[in-house]
């Protein structure tokens, strides 16, 4: 037996020394080293004098102020940390016996050293001079045996045996009943045999006794309030407040605000906010109508809108023969369109009837389409809307299909229908600034007005014919002139008259345009 060296047992944080506890009548200290239950030393001093242990392993001796386990001495003990400091022998190896059920188990290390010293670095054991071996797991009543071999260096062969987390008996298993108190639970995941008891969170004391709660807003390092004055305990945790006045939770980082300050600042974002979504609004509303009017200009230049203006300055009594509307004008005259007022639609378009402000009524074409070469006619639309006179006698063909008589007069009036259309159709032709073939000429196409007056329409068709060059229509015959007239439109008085407008009919309708007449010879 040479020297002590220091064996750790568990290695953990021991204790306050406020917090040290033992059973009533038990000396609590040894020395300087604190005894903590469940160890103890001897029995009570008071009534009934139990042991301040709770088992026989636990129980120690305290010999002139020295702390010991049987042949060991104890230098610390903390209950909380399940650790236990005892010194014990150096020697050259060292061995661990256990026994238990009748059987026994041995393990250990050695290490020698003859001759002159080796450099051995203090605080390491590396093997050279120094050994170690954990305590295998379920070896239970140990007992330990350090010897040397003669003429050994004792200086630097020394042997010692160590296990991390070990047990100093199985009394869990014999007692059959656990021994944590209060606010603690038990702890066996990382033990082989027994259990260790730990206080539960937000508790502290020794927890085979029972823990006491931890008053966190004692202590500034604990509780998560943003002061002292802020804290709340409970048991086993605290709660922090914010003071009268002031809203929020009290906590570190997150804090407490006036009531005010926050409705101040709320309302002055939310302004700022209302003010940013207005402001901003109001230029992309600005933005939109400048667009817009833009795009309104472009259309109205690109589809002739400048030169029709032009041309209304120079005529007189324009305003009477044709008029520029804007598309809100239109809106209104229609009741933004709305269909109870369609009066026709095809395949150009759709056309309602409108009222304008001074109670004039007329017949609007919404179109469907836009021909590109047509665009000279439109205006500030990309599909631009026209306003026509409203006629509300029908036309033509709802004229000579509904008409019982035949007689002369019916006769005339369909003459001077087709005189009048012809005359309408002439103009197009050869006295507009631009002649206008309208290639759609037909009975549904022509209107009657109160008078019978006869107006050529729906012009979706048209195309306009620069004054260089000659349009060809779609050629269309007819023969047998009076396999296809109207029963009973034919008399003595009409038939020469009929057979001459036949005769011109034909004529219209030659192929070699040199052989078809003006419509200024009708």
């Amino acid at each position: 037996m040479f020297a002590l060296a220091l064996a750790m047992v568990v290695v953990a944080v021991a204790l306050p020394p406020d917090q040290i506890q033992t059973l009533p009548g038990c000396n609590s200290t040894c020395g300087n080293i604190q005894i903590p239950y469940p160890f103890g030393v001897g029995n009570s001093s008071t009534q009934p004098q139990q042991p301040c242990s709770l088992e026989p392993d636990f129980n120690l001796v305290c010999n002139n102020s020295n702390l010991e386990w049987g042949n060991i001495s104890v230098l610390s003990i903390n209950v909380t940390a399940h650790q236990m400091d005892v010194s014990f022998w150096v020697a050259v190896y060292g061995i661990l016996d256990s026994n238990y059920d009748e059987k026994t188990y041995s393990t250990g290390c050695l290490t020698r050293c003859y001759g002159n010293n080796v450099e051995i670095d203090n605080g390491t054991c590396s093997g050279i001079g120094c050994c170690q071996v954990d305590i295998p797991p379920r070896m239970r009543n140990i007992t330990i045996a350090a010897e040397t071999f003669s003429n050994s260096t004792r200086d630097c062969s020394h042997s010692f045996v160590v296990k991390q987390d070990s047990k100093c008996s199985d009394w869990e298993s014999r007692r059959g009943e656990y021994e944590c108190k209060e606010n603690s639970h038990c702890n066996d995941t990382d033990t082989d045999i027994g259990y260790r008891c730990t206080c539960d969170d937000g508790y502290e004391g020794n927890p085979y006794l029972g823990c006491t709660d931890i008053n966190e807003c004692k202590s500034t390092d604990m509780n998560t309030c943003i002061n002292k004055q802020n804290c709340i305990n409970t048991n086993g945790s605290h709660n922090c407040f914010c003071p009268k006045g002031q809203s929020g939770n009290g906590k570190k980082g997150e804090g407490c605000y006036h009531k005010n300050a926050v409705t101040k600042v709320v309302i002055g974002v939310a302004a700022a906010i209302l003010t940013l979504f207005m402001g901003t609004t109001s230029l992309y509303l600005i933005y939109q109508k400048k667009k817009l009017n833009k795009l309104r200009e472009k259309y109205f230049k690109q589809n002739g809108g400048s030169i029709l203006l032009q041309k209304l300055s120079t005529r007189e009594n324009s305003s009477r023969m044709t008029q520029i509307f804007t598309e809100e004008q239109l809106k209104k005259a229609t009741n933004n369109f709305d269909e109870s007022l369609i009066i026709g639609s095809g395949g150009f378009g759709t056309v309602f009837k409108g009222f304008l402000e001074n109670n004039r009524i007329v017949a609007i074409k919404k179109s469907k389409i836009v021909d590109e070469s047509q665009k000279e006619h439109s205006l500030t639309r990309e599909v631009p809307l026209l306003v026509y006179e409203f006629v509300e006698n029908g036309t033509v063909f709802d004229f000579l299909h509904t008409q019982k008589k035949v007689n002369i007069e019916t006769w005339k009036t369909r003459l001077r229908i087709a005189a009048e259309a012809a005359g309408a159709l002439s103009y197009l032709h050869s006295a507009a600034s631009v002649p206008i073939i309208h290639r759609d000429v037909k009975t549904a196409n022509i209107l009657l007005d109160n008078t019978n007056t006869a107006k050529v329409s729906d012009f979706g068709a048209s195309r306009l014919v620069p004054l260089d060059q000659t349009e060809i229509a779609t050629m269309v015959q007819e023969d047998h002139l009076f396999d296809v007239l109207q029963v009973d439109m034919v008399n003595e008085e009409n038939e020469k008259e009929i057979i001459e407008v036949a005769i011109l009919a034909a004529r219209c309708l030659r192929y070699n345009g040199e052989e078809r007449p003006s419509m200024k010879e009708l």
